[in-house]
């Protein structure tokens, strides 16, 4: 036993480290779809491209086991996001996308968008696909890239949607799409496959990476961040073998250096093998030949070279050619030879001269590049450019270098200079995308310095959303003027017109570019769009408010109109009675929906709840008012606060006939220009709505009539009471809303009756109350009585628990200048009756009290006959004289109640 255990002991570290081996690799699981030649999975299943390639070398460098998952694009980003794969690759890296994965530092390759067409359309830009069918992949980077473009210029497209780029093209070379968007990268390798061809529709550059889940795997990127940037630095690596073979792109190869060692060494003894000692002093004393003769060919260009060169040592000359003496004035370089560099200088270019010399001397600066004023020998200044490099010269640390004349160029530079300061555009030179020069005024209007500016990126000024756009028209040569978005240093944009042209520019061609800030056309055109639509909305309103006499409609409108051009969270329109210096509500609409106004009481002017109403009427001038809660009276409608309100009056003819209420949930919803538009839309709603009024007014006067003739026909055809109350309480109810309405006489004994009713009060006929014990005792000089809630006034007495009465009206019937007896109205609902509801019931009144006048005579005459036949039944004598004249009497009155004129309404 104890020798199993010796032997187990003993193998225990062996088998710890099988263990160790046994541990299986990592697993990846990469999404891949179909995206040729950078991913895809060819006809037997396998995973192919590009990508796959570096990604499968990556793999096996790392020990990696890869776990290709296929998926369509869009299930393959919902995958990743989800972690249900974890990578992705290729990925184009996007502003948008960093928000929902992790992107990998190192670039896999450089794509961009293209547009193909049909066959004989290449000729085509951006602006040329208003109205034409474009195939693309919904959800593709570049369709998303294109399509903003084009909505930002409001240009028109049909896009056909379809899965793969594959179908793109079929679409395009079946002529059911004007073109396709692909990218670069497919186009490159596939276009060629189809009768289709490329457009300058080139947009959307990209950075293609790898992606991780977000927050995941940040390991696994790194890791192949290593990976690719050591493929990178090796031209032999898997990285180039693979461009060539999947794009065609031909890999420069440079020699190890081992094998350029390796091979010198070999040819060194080739050398010496082949160079004997036979030969040696004749080939040295050849090579002594030839190098006088290059040394005399070198003196030779040297002093008919265009440029000066010099050699200077402790800043003398030492050394100086033909072309140094011809810019200085001098007759030869010998003549030059041990002058002062100083005295080639002028005063004010030694100190920087000085200083070149010293960093190049004393080894601080290798190199230099730079310019001064040379000095010549009759005194005149020239302008040099030095170019200079530290040597060592007779064994002792010197300079040497060119000098050339550029006189002419900074003259023209200058020139130039001069015109671009004058300018007040900005203007600006660049070189492949490189700024090289700007003007006074492109510093003033973007904020950079002209160092900071030379060396930035052209597109360093353009908004980012305009980029795409200004790099298109670079590489397109573009040369009309165009409209884009520019971008200062501090973050602020405005609006610039570009036009650039290329021109040449000490020998080389370069894009001079003009950049107009149109600001103050713009804010120009749109106060002009914005002034033809006040206009067009001012037309409109005043036509269509007018074609109306419905008053409901007519707010209703108003309030579409306000709504289009501002916030209008909420409106009141409220009608002003100047003589009873009453605001009434008459319309009131609350986000959309309009809203019951029987909840909002006539208010007196002046009076705390119409404050800043009244100030409006009384002034007759509009008003902004900021800090709408203090003065709002409506919160019990509302869901949220007012924070901000216009009030402006409704004029006609000089007078205040009402206001209008616009407000907003915002603070400062509204500014002057807001308020002048209100002020301007406020005559159209006063006279449209001051006609429907007059339109009301005459319908219901023409109602009054036909109503008081109705009832005057009905009194003087007949003089039966019942009938005649019948008819009037039928005919007022045209023109009052009432519930129930009651018509009392007054008894001998001071008491009254209900004589006629209809509605609820139908219950309470014949019965007889005293006055006190009623609401008519409230009516004072023989005016109309209105109670908005009869059981808060005072003369209310609870006659019936149940009874539904809240609003009531009641006024006195007069004939001869009795009080024969009372009108009055009842209603359900508190605040039924208004002042105009009296002024009409006053209209009818006359002839109730005309027909109880009556039936008082005929009882008279009944009772007078009944009288007379009582006598001649007693045989009693009688006094016909007497008698006589009292039935005369009585006639006549009877006579004089029947024709008797009837008032007219009001």
């Amino acid at each position: 036993m104890a020798f199993k255990r010796k032997y187990f002991l003993f193998l225990l570290p062996f088998l710890f480290f099988l263990q160790a081996t046994a541990v299986p690799s990592q697993v990846v699981r990469v999404g891949i779809y179909q995206n040729p030649p950078l991913s895809f999975v060819d006809e037997d299943g396998n995973p192919q491209g590009f990508v796959v390639d570096l990604l499968k070398e990556a793999a096996q460098n790392e020990d990696w086991r890869l776990d290709f998952i296929f998926c369509e694009w869009d299930e393959c980003l919902r995958a990743l996001e989800a972690g249900e794969i974890d990578l992705l690759g290729p990925i184009a890296y996007s502003e948008e996308r960093v928000k929902r994965f992790d992107f990998s530092e190192e670039t896999l390759i450089t794509n961009w968008g293209q547009v193909y067409v049909q066959r004989g359309e290449t000729d085509v830009s951006i602006l040329d696909l208003e109205g034409k069918t474009l195939a693309a992949i919904e959800k593709d980077i570049h369709t998303k890239s294109l399509r903003e473009r084009l909505l930002r210029f409001d240009i028109s497209v049909n896009f056909i949607f379809v899965d793969s780029y594959d179908a793109v093209m079929q679409k395009v070379e079946n002529n059911q799409a004007f073109g396709g968007i692909v990218n670069h990268l497919y186009a490159l390798e596939h276009a060629k496959n189809y009768d289709v061809e490329q457009s300058a529709i080139i947009f959307n550059p990209i950075e293609v990476h790898f992606a991780t889940t977000k927050g995941e795997h940040t390991d696994l990127l790194s890791t192949l961040d290593e990976e690719i940037s050591v493929m990178k630095e090796d031209k032999a690596s898997i990285y180039y073998q693979r461009l060539n073979l999947w794009f065609d792109i031909p890999v420069e190869t440079t020699m190890p250096l081992w094998a350029k060692w390796l091979s010198a060494f070999f040819l060194f003894l080739l050398v010496v093998f082949i160079v004997n000692s036979i030969f040696l002093r004749s080939m040295v004393q050849k090579r002594t030949a030839a190098l006088k003769e290059s040394e005399k060919k070198y003196r030779n260009l040297v002093d008919n070279a265009l440029v000066g060169i010099y050699i200077t040592q402790n800043h003398i000359f030492r050394f100086a050619n033909q072309g140094l003496a011809n810019l200085f004035g001098y007759k030869s370089g010998k003549e030059m030879v041990g002058l002062h560099v100083q005295k080639t200088v002028t005063p004010m270019s030694w100190e920087k001269v000085n200083e070149e010399i010293q960093l190049r001397e004393s080894g601080q600066k290798k190199t230099s590049h730079y310019r001064f004023k040379g000095l010549r020998k009759d005194g005149a200044s020239i302008d040099l450019e030095a170019l200079g490099s530290g040597i060592e010269y007779q064994g002792k640390p010197a300079v040497q270098g060119i000098l050339i004349d550029i006189t002419e160029r900074v003259r023209a530079e200058e020139r130039f200079k001069y015109l671009s300061e004058a300018a007040s555009e900005a203007i600006l030179i660049s070189e492949k995308g490189v700024c090289l020069e700007e003007n006074l005024a492109a510093q003033k209007l973007f904020g950079y310095s002209f160092d900071e500016a030379v060396g930035m990126s052209a597109t360093d000024i353009i908004a980012l959303e305009d980029r795409d756009l200004v790099i298109h028209h670079i590489l397109s040569g573009y040369d009309k003027p165009y409209t884009v978005t520019a971008l200062r240093k501090d973050g602020s944009t405005f609006p610039a017109e570009i036009n650039g042209r290329i021109m040449r520019y000490e020998g080389r061609a370069v894009r001079v570019t003009s950049i107009r800030d149109i600001s103050a056309k713009a804010k120009a055109e749109e106060a002009l769009r914005k002034r033809t639509k006040e206009l067009e909305l001012l037309y409109k309103s005043s036509q269509e408010l007018n074609q109306t006499l419905e008053l409901d409609i007519i707010y209703e409108r108003f309030y579409t109109f306000v709504s289009k051009i501002m916030d209008c969270d909420l409106m009141m329109v409220s009608s002003f009675a100047p003589v009873e210096k009453l605001i009434s509500c008459d319309y009131l609409i609350i986000d959309g929906k309009k809203q019951d106004i029987s909840e909002f009481p006539p208010l007196v002017l002046n009076s705390v709840e119409m404050e800043i109403q009244s100030i409006v009427i009384t002034t007759g001038k509009s008003m902004l008012v900021p800090d709408y809660p203090a003065q709002n009276n409506l919160k019990h409608k509302q869901k949220k606060d007012a924070q901000s309100a216009i009030i402006i009056p409704m004029l006609f003819s000089g007078k205040v006939i009402g206001v209008v209420q616009v407000m907003s949930y915002k603070s400062d919803a509204y500014n002057q220009e807001d308020l002048r538009i209100m002020d301007a839309l406020s005559s159209h709603i006063a006279i449209a709505s001051n006609n429907a009024r007059l339109h009301q007014e005459v319908q219901q006067h023409a109602q009054q009539l036909e109503i008081l003739n109705t009832t005057t026909k009905a009194l003087s055809a007949s003089l039966n009471l019942e009938e005649l109350l019948k008819t009037i309480l039928k005919e007022t109810a045209r023109v009052i809303k009432f519930d129930s309405a009651s018509v009392f006489l007054v008894e001998e004994d001071g008491r009254v009756t209900i004589t006629k009713a209809v509605g609820y009060a139908t219950r309470f006929t014949k019965i007889s109350l005293p006055i006190e014990e009623t609401l008519m005792q409230g009516i004072e000089n023989n005016q109309p009585l209105i109670l908005d809630e009869i059981k808060e006034s005072p003369y209310y007495k609870k006659w019936d628990d149940e009874m539904p009465i809240r609003g009531w009206m009641g006024l006195p019937l007069i004939a001869r200048d009795l009080v024969l007896g009372y009108l009055t109205f009842d209603s359900h609902e508190p605040r039924a009756f208004s002042p105009q509801d009296a002024a009409r019931a006053e209209s009818f009144s006359p002839q109730i009290a005309q027909a109880l006048y009556n039936a008082h005579l005929l009882e008279s005459i009944i009772q007078k006959t009944r009288e007379i036949e009582n006598c001649v039944q007693a045989g009693n004598q009688l006094d016909l004289a007497a008698l006589n004249e009292t039935i005369t009497k009585l006639r006549q009155e009877l006579e004089e109640a029947q024709q008797a004129p009837i008032a007219s309404g009001s």
